[in-house]
This record gives structure tokens, sequence and C-alpha cells, in this order.
């Protein structure tokens, strides 16, 4: 039997397609009008890069901005999961060879046309969905020496507009005159542009210029301050993020802003360093202007990515949080739009698989045990694309351990969250995966006095367990919480974290940066409420190097004292568990896995989830 389905276009383009984000940005709004959804993919060199800026990986092959790996983060199971879900249409250009083999396969409707035809193809697809004509050609120069075209959607998409370059209007410009007339609306021409565009009779109506010495942030706050009337939140975000989002900051109203080209900080070349001094300058000048636009607009989240953590820092001093999306992660936001549907198996409380107080006590305080507790660093939706690399290794060696995650890991990504309630002898990792709620909820903060304030703190996460019951079920809703900054503002910082927030939205405990790398302790209690330090934390470097002698430091460290105390063994989940870097981490993790559940050198180490360790620190009144 068969369901209604909503009706999606999919544009299908190559990365470099110079024409892709002004094709996205026109047929966002045709989508709309027709009442169907929109949704793009843009494949190029899949890098797996992390960050916007080549020191990581793929810093060492040359290339400086690639994507999400197809095959390790599963895009061809995430198109399946869309043609399945939705009533698809792909919209392709005939160079782009992605998904084509798929496409003819299912017989789904299909509209190609050559890449450097764009308004022919919007032509075919406007006859297709039967919209109206455009209520005005826009024409984009090519000579600003920018990556402009991610940033023009609004001009496009609020107007109603199709956007050309230069030299793809002149090439039509006989059809352009006769169907839509002789006036156009220029952005970022030339004075020789003008000319080329007048000599084939067209008139220009300037939108827009560049003058001498502009970049990015002259452009992106002019195109801001024409439509934040429009616009709903506002993004910061570098051309090689921003280009995969076109489709989503139209649906969203969200307005691109940013700073000068981050690229500049780095020397050309393999291997190159980044003037990470430099970059952190350029990055935190902008603030007050994503900060004011922003201040504006009725959304608390600023969406895009950042190249220096401390941007987050500086925009919650505002009262923003920042979700973090990286090129093709997520792969298709779209996704958002289904329905939740609450997960299989999770009428099965994970937390009541764990040991209860009669087996801590038994099992780890009279035992003597020194419990391990692994966790990650994971509270970006971007950092989701590791998830399944994830759920392999702990699945591998049956160790339990705490996940990390936001509200949007649910949203964008059910299907493959599931596992948290599929039985291991099933293929899933149930009881295994704890969930903690990462930062903000929804994104990252630095949740400290003086930076985020506790009443835009508390309904954040509020609002974010609300959402993930849909999905889980109050039995199986986050009780702990991992932070991203609170303690520790620019990681290097002091100040009071805003635990009472975290009590007061409900939540039974949490990790914090607070007296880190220090004896195990617990930094903050109230009533059954309690705040744990780590000895081992995400930010430190030596454990990225060799975890099993970190590990060995605190269990050698606690064993001499002769104290009660626990270990906690971080790991920052992209760096980790994603594609390209599990070929580099693997080995460490298993090794370190393999090193606890032996019981260490002292035999006395037993892995537990968080809640079992908040519990065993509760029990065994692990003050300071």
């Amino acid at each position: 039997m068969s369901r209604d389905r909503k009706p999606l276009l999919l544009y299908l383009a190559r990365r470099k397609d110079p024409h892709k984000e002004l094709v996205a940005a026109a047929l966002s709004w045709m989508a709309e009008e027709a009442g169907c959804l929109f949704e793009a993919y843009f494949p190029g060199y899949s890098t797996g890069a992390h960050y916007p800026y080549p020191w990581h990986f793929h810093s060492h092959h040359g290339e400086r901005y690639g994507v999400g790996p197809f095959q390790g983060e599963g895009h061809a199971e995430q198109f399946y999961f869309l043609s399945k879900i939705f009533d698809l249409t792909v919209i392709r250009t005939e160079e782009c060879l992605r998904f084509a083999y798929e496409s003819s396969l299912f017989s789904l409707p299909e509209i190609t046309e050559k890449e450097d035809n764009p308004l022919c193809l919007l032509e075919k697809a406007r006859n297709y969905l039967k919209t109206s004509n455009p209520q005005k050609i826009i024409v984009l120069g090519e000579k600003t020496g920018l990556r402009i075209e991610p940033y023009v959607y609004p001009e496009i998409f609020f107007a109603s507009a199709w956007g050309v370059k230069v030299p793809a209007l002149l090439s039509n410009s006989e059809s352009i005159l006769k169907n839509y007339g002789p006036i156009i609306y220029g952005l970022y021409l030339s004075p020789d542009e003008e000319d080329s565009l007048k000599e084939k009779g067209f008139r220009t109506e300037t939108i827009d210029k560049v003058a001498a010495g502009e970049s990015y942030a002259e452009l992106t706050v002019r195109i801001a301050e024409r439509w934040k009337g429009k616009a709903k939140a506002v993004a910061y975000a570098d051309p090689y993020q921003a280009e995969h989002y076109v489709p989503f900051n139209c649906q969203e109203k969200i307005l691109a802003l940013f700073n000068k080209d981050i690229m500049d900080c780095v020397p050309p070349g393999p291997g190159s360093d980044c003037d990470m001094k430099r970059l952190e300058e350029i990055e935190r000048g902008f603030k007050d202007k994503v900060a004011y636009f922003a201040g504006l607009l009725p959304s608390k989240i600023v969406y895009g990515r950042q190249a220096t953590d401390n941007l987050i820092t500086d925009l919650s001093r505002y009262g923003f949080i920042f979700p973090v999306f990286d090129p093709h992660r997520p792969l298709f936001p779209i996704k958002r739009k289904i329905a939740p549907q609450r997960l299989p198996g999770s009428e099965n409380s994970l937390f009541t698989a764990q040991r209860d107080q009669e087996n801590i006590r038994t099992e780890i305080i009279k035992a003597n045990k020194i419990p391990v507790a692994f966790l990650t660093y994971s509270a970006d939706l971007r950092h989701i694309s590791g998830l399944r690399n994830f759920f392999e290794a702990i699945a591998l060696r049956k160790v339990p351990c705490g996940l990390t995650l936001n509200a949007f890991w649910f949203i964008h990504h059910p299907e493959w969250l599931q596992e948290l309630f599929i039985p291991l002898d099933q293929g899933g990792v149930f009881p295994l995966v704890e969930p903690l709620l990462g930062s903000a909820g929804w994104g990252l903060c630095c949740a400290a006095e003086g930076y985020v304030e506790k009443d835009t703190l508390k309904p954040l996460l509020v609002s974010a367990l609300k959402a993930i019951e849909g999905y889980t079920g109050k039995e199986n809703l986050p009780i702990g919480l991992y932070p991203f900054q609170d303690a520790n503002p620019e990681y290097t910082g002091q100040a009071e974290p805003l635990f009472s927030a975290y009590k007061e939205a409900g939540l039974r405990f949490c990790f914090t940066q607070k007296d880190y790398n220090t004896f195990p302790h617990i930094v903050y209690q109230e009533d059954d409420f309690v705040a744990l330090n780590q000895p081992l934390t995400f930010f430190l470097g030596e454990f990225f190097q060799n975890p099993v002698k970190e590990v060995q430091r605190w269990e050698q460290e606690i064993v001499k004292s002769g104290r009660t105390g626990y270990i906690t063994a971080v790991f920052d989940f992209p760096l980790w568990f994603q594609s390209p870097y599990i070929l580099d981490m693997g080995q460490r993790l298993l090794f370190l896995i393999d090193y606890v559940k032996g019981g260490g050198d002292s035999g006395r180490l037993i892995p537990v989830h968080p809640g079992e360790l908040a519990e065993y620190a509760r029990m065994a009144e692990l003050s300071k």
C-alpha cells in the first residue's frame, strides 16, 4: 500500500558548477510557490575536512575545500531514504554524475540541462512546476575577486528573481530580451561588464557595487541591511560552507554574514601552516556585526560554522548559541520536515538497564574499583556524521559509554539514532550508549556567568529535551549534560558555570570544565544534582597522542593516593570517529577500550555509564 508523500525537488549539480548557488536560490522560491519542498546536493572532492582551513588531515594532500566523504558518511543511503520518504523529482545538470544511475533506476522524474545554460534549466523547471515568471533578472558580476555567490540568495529568493552571471546572460541575450525585457538588475558589475550588457541592448539598474578594498564583510552586511525585514535568523558562514546551505537558508529565512576571507590566513600549498592568531583577529573582529543583526531577529540561534571556537564564546556574551554545520554535515537538511516519531525499542529504558545503587555499592565501591566513563565531546550537529563509526566500535567491544548530542541530531537523523534502542543481538547498541545533552541543547555556548544568561539557557535546554522526547519518550530523555565551555571561556579563562540552569531544566548531573585535569571530585551539588570535574577532557592534546598513557597516569595517581576516584576519557568526536580521522585513530581507540576493560595495570579499572558514574560519586561522597 502507498501513502501520500510530500513532493520534493532535488537539485543536483557539481560543487564546481559556477551557477549552482544562483540556480538554487531561484529554485527555492519556485518550489515554495509550487507547494513543493526543495533540497540541493553539490558533490565535490571528499576530504572530510572538519574546519574551513587546511591544518587537519587533508592539508597534506593539497586540497583545501573538501566535503563530507561520500562512502564513509552514507550519502547513497541517505539519497535512498529521501526517495522513499518523499515524492522525489530530480533536477540535474548533465555534468553531475552523482545519483544519475539511481535516478534512472528508480524511474524518478528528471529535468536535465548543461550546466553552462542555467537559464534554460530554470525555464524547464518553471514549466514543470507551473510557476510564475521571475519578477526580475539579476545579473552577477564576475570580477569581484570574491566567492560572493553563496551570499546573494536573499536578492533572488525574497524578490522572486532569477540570478545569472554575465557570460550566461550574454549567451542568451536574445531570449532574455524577448521573454523578459531589457531591464536587468546588476550586482557587483564592473564597468566593462556593464558596457558589454549595454551593447547587447540591456538597461541595467544597479542593486549594489563593490568599492575598492571591500570584501565579504561590507557586501554581506549591505545584503543583510536590505533584507533584514524578511529574515528570521542569521548565519556566520564561510563561502565553502554557505554554498551548500542555500536552500536551507532560504527556507528558514537566514541571512549569511562573513568577514574577510579566512583563507587569506593560509599560505598556498600542501601542509601549509595556518596563521591562527590572524585568523582569530579577523573572525572575532566581526562579532559585533553578527550580534547586531541577530539581535534584530527572533531566533537565539546563529547558524553556520566558526573558524576559531572563541567566536562562539563571544556570541555567548550576546545571548546566542551556535549549532555548527559543515559541508554535507548534515547532508539533507530537508529531513527536518519529517514529523517526529517514537523510535522502536525506546519503551525500554536505558537507565533501568544500568547498575542500581546496590550493584554500584557491591561491584564498584566495596570491590575498590576505579570507574572509567568513556564520553564524547559531540555537541555540534556536524559531529553526527561520525556516529556510525562510533556505534560500530562500541558494539564491537561491548563497552558502556556516554554520547553527547543535541536535539538537532534527532530531527535530522532519527534513523541513525534508533540504534540506541536496538539490542546488541539485533545489531544495535542497546543498552551500551547513554545519551548526554550537549551544551545548550540545540548548539554551543559558553554556559557561565558573564556569558549566556541563565534565563536564555534554561528555556533552550527545556525545549531541546521536549523535542527529543518526541523520539525517545520521557523514560529515555538525557539526564546528564556535557558542556562546550563553562568554567573555561576561550579554554584558558575562568568563570562560574550555570549549574542551576541544568538542574532547573530537569537534568540530574553534568560534567564541567571547572577543575579539569585535577583529582576527581564533585565540583557542585544541589539536592540530587551533581557536577563532576574531568581528570581527562577532550581538549587535552596528550590524550590524542597516547590515550592509554593518559589513563594510566590517572590510574596511578588514584592508586598512589589511596583515595576513591574516577577517570573520564573524553573523545573529541569528529577527530576520533568521522571519516577520514577514524583511519588514524581507530586502533588507539580500541587499545584504550581493551586496556580499561582488562582492568588496567592495577586490575581495578571498570567501564561505566555516565549515569552510573554520577551515582557512584554521590554514594562515595566525592566532595573536593
